[in-house]
């Protein structure tokens, strides 16, 4: 059984007890002051371990049939994580079970390793104090918003085997910058089975459980071409049949020949060839999730092609959002700060520096600037090759 983040249960206060017997308060004395030296032992030891989380430990990575170790500075707890990714049920930090459907899709009982690329796409070139792509060194405080995003989307690619990419695409002259995700998945399908975009204010919540473990949770079967969370209630979020949107700043892809022809139409639908008004969504809000709500998902919404996730699950925060709380995966469009407050709550300052200094060792692989390119790309543009680390 997974287990999340267990929430430290603090004891009621003794006091209210001594009103007992002598004989028995004597044991209720004997005994706290028995979970006071105890306490102390831990703590001692809970000091040691933070000393010890920041060396260098190895874990596995698995790249076709061959296996290699690869070294970074990750807290003490994760070296244990590598034998639980087919375990069927997952406890939040809430005490709620999540049980797999023992008649559903079967990703968890393998990994998917290299097949699976977690993308992170802006056309921003951020190299203020704080961002990623800053060298000098990370603070909670100097820390932008996209860059808590963008770290833990790297540390979840590195914990479990997946490669992780910051690609800048060029801008298009007439669209707003969000449409600039839908060439670079199509491009990156071309690689990766498997590719998860998520949005910078977006943040996988329980970094130790594995991708294959959510898309068998989630229904995700072979035929599913791409899984997209259900967008909260509220009237702007709603497409012009009364449907509620797909959100568009988590999405699952998995690559087929129609997957290639869906994003080849949902990149071109502003073009109003095939769907008139659709260019209404060039620039107004919501964008391409607009135009993929209101128009391309409907010419694929048979057969499980699309797969809608539960918004309680893969949108939203805990923060007052209604029956949406990102139960697996947050989305704090309203407050993106909230992604550094999430990073440093997951790991610890050494961890965030390791990482940090990480991605400028291997920046060739990481990051992939293509700016300079213009839309439609060309076959052989983008080459989204599978990284080396």
């Amino acid at each position: 059984m997974y287990l999340g983040k267990q929430p430290f249960r603090s004891l009621t206060c003794w006091r209210r007890h001594w009103n007992l017997p002598t004989s028995r308060r004597w044991i209720v004395l004997v005994s706290s002051v028995s979970f006071f030296v105890t306490a102390i032992l831990v703590i001692a030891h809970h000091e040691a371990i933070i000393e010890y989380s920041k060396e260098t430990w190895k874990w596995n990575v698995q790249e076709g049939e061959r296996r290699r170790e690869e070294s970074v500075r990750l807290p003490f707890a994760w070296k244990y994580l590598d034998s639980q990714i087919k375990e069927t049920d997952f406890v939040t930090d809430d005490g709620v079970v999540h049980q797999l459907d023992p008649d559903g899709p079967r990703w968890h009982e393998s990994r998917l390793g290299k097949k699976v690329l977690i993308l992170d796409v802006d056309s921003r070139l951020d190299t203020e104090e704080g961002s990623l792509l800053n060298p000098n060194p990370l603070t909670y405080k100097n820390m932008i918003p996209r860059t808590g995003g963008y770290l833990n989307h790297m540390l979840y690619a590195q914990l479990h085997g997946y490669d992780y990419r910051l690609v800048r695409p060029p801008n298009y002259p007439d669209r707003h910058g969000t449409w600039v995700k839908v060439p670079v998945i199509q491009e990156a399908l071309k690689s990766y089975d498997i590719v998860v975009f998520l949005d910078a204010d977006c943040i996988f919540r329980y970094l130790h459980l594995p991708l294959e473990w959510l898309m068998s949770h989630w229904n995700i079967t072979e035929e599913t071409m791409l899984a997209a969370p259900i967008d909260v209630e509220q009237r702007s979020t709603h497409d012009i049949r009364g449907n509620l949107f797909l959100n568009t700043g988590f999405i699952i892809a998995q690559q087929s020949e129609r997957t290639q022809e869906m994003f080849t139409r949902w990149e071109d639908c502003p073009s109003d060839k095939e769907w008139p008004e659709c260019s209404n969504w060039n620039k107004k809000w919501a964008h391409e999730q607009a135009a993929f709500g209101n128009f391309v998902r409907y010419d694929y919404n048979t057969s499980g092609w699309i797969q809608p996730l539960p918004c309680n699950e893969a949108n939203g925060s805990p923060l007052p959002r209604g029956n949406c709380r990102g139960v697996f995966v947050r989305h704090y469009w309203g407050s993106k700060a909230h992604t550094i407050w999430e990073l440093f709550e997951q790991v610890t300052p050494a961890t965030v520096t390791s990482l940090h200094e990480r991605f400028h060792q291997n920046i060739d692989e990481y990051f992939l600037d293509i700016n300079h390119l213009t839309y439609p790309f060309k076959e052989g543009d983008v080459v989204l090759r599978k990284n080396k680390y």
